[in-house]
């Protein structure tokens, strides 16, 4: 019946450090997602700046060669030239934009998954702590039957009061 007792008690701490070990890994991973979160929004920021400058530069470049060709930049062809310019370096921001915020929706699935995760674990535990000590007391209670029934007597009888 001690074993069944000590048996009972390991088994639960095993659980208890699997969690503990689960619980480690599982912030560990959700402090690696806010940096790749984090990262990637400045990487955003920093790429559309990047992006908008090299807009501004192009754009100043194409008004600078229409110039030195004629055009007048305000109306005609050399206006339509510059809005279709213009409207293709935008669709590339868009379209670098568009895939860093895919990114980070990316990233928060992975840590609304994680928190799930944590959650069915942390429920997980708690049923598997309560199915070993109902296991144990089951084997305890076995033990204690198959002892009464080999001695004809209660093992725990000298804890009791004798009648006079």
């Amino acid at each position: 019946m001690a074993s069944t007792i000590a048996s009972t008690v390991a088994g639960i701490g095993s659980q208890v450090a699997a969690s503990s070990a689960a619980n480690a890994a599982s912030e560990n991973q959700q402090n690696i997602l806010d940096r790749k979160q984090e990262n990637q929004r400045q990487a955003l920021i920093e790429n559309t700046k990047r992006l908008q400058a090299n807009k501004t530069r192009q754009l100043a470049q194409l008004r600078v060669s229409q110039a030195a060709s004629g055009f007048r930049e305000g109306s005609g062809t050399a206006l339509a030239i510059f809005g279709d310019v213009e409207s293709r370096i935008d669709e590339e921001i868009n379209e670098n934009t568009n895939r860093a915020l895919d990114a980070l929706g990316s990233i928060a699935n992975q840590k609304k998954n994680l928190q799930f995760g944590d959650k069915v674990r942390k429920s997980a535990g708690r049923i598997n702590v309560v199915s070993t000590l109902i296991g144990g007391a089951t084997k305890y209670g076995q033990g204690y039957g198959a002892n009464y029934d080999r001695t004809g007597s209660d093992p725990f009888g000298i804890y009791k009061k004798k009648q006079p």
